[in-house]
């Protein structure tokens, strides 16, 4: 397969672990590397490599079979700037990022936001704990105020609330 944007999301299967646990590449269709769905384009996400930081999804791409999001980063680290001579969008794929639920006004979760995130998380089998996803996963979670992850920690949403409840243990909140 050949490097192709795209501006709505094709179709694509999820990936498959080999038996190391790494993401395997098999068939004709894009695969998606990452937690649950991809995410739409507008999301805000968490992009994990490199420690590159919040960004939006502006598009999709697929590049040798792999599905990912080109995302336009909010503040990019110094060293992406200067490697990539300005704020080009980063390409990240799924497995490289953490898909942020947005906020209301007052930074809280909607009910719909919430039943989102269960929808996202419910068929998920497991999380590697030792994946550049989980790390991206717990950088986000960590980046959430103690309001945030109570609303998490009692959201029932598969994975993420014992994560926000953790946080919340060790924060005290």
């Amino acid at each position: 397969m050949t490097y192709r944007i795209h501006t709505t999301l094709p179709d694509y299967v999820q990936a498959e672990e080999d038996e190391a646990g790494k993401p395997t590449n098999k068939g004709s269709k894009p695969v998606w590397s990452g937690i649950g769905k991809p995410p739409v384009i507008g999301d805000t996400v968490e992009v994990g490599i490199n420690d590159r930081g919040r960004g939006t999804v502006r598009s999709y791409f697929v590049d040798s079979g792999w599905l990912g999001v080109l995302v336009d980063l909010e503040a990019p680290p110094a060293t992406y700037l200067k490697q990539c001579g300005g704020n080009p969008p980063c390409h990240v794929f799924g497995a490289e990022l953490t898909v942020l639920p947005p906020t209301d006004a007052e930074g809280k979760f909607s009910p719909d936001q919430l039943n989102k995130l269960r929808e996202a998380y419910l068929d998920l089998p497991a999380i590697d704990p030792i994946s550049p996803t989980y790390s991206a996963l717990t950088r986000a979670l960590d980046s959430l105020d103690n309001g945030q992850l109570r609303q998490l920690a009692n959201a029932d949403v598969r994975f993420l609330s014992a994560l926000s409840l953790n946080r919340c243990i060790r924060r005290g909140c």
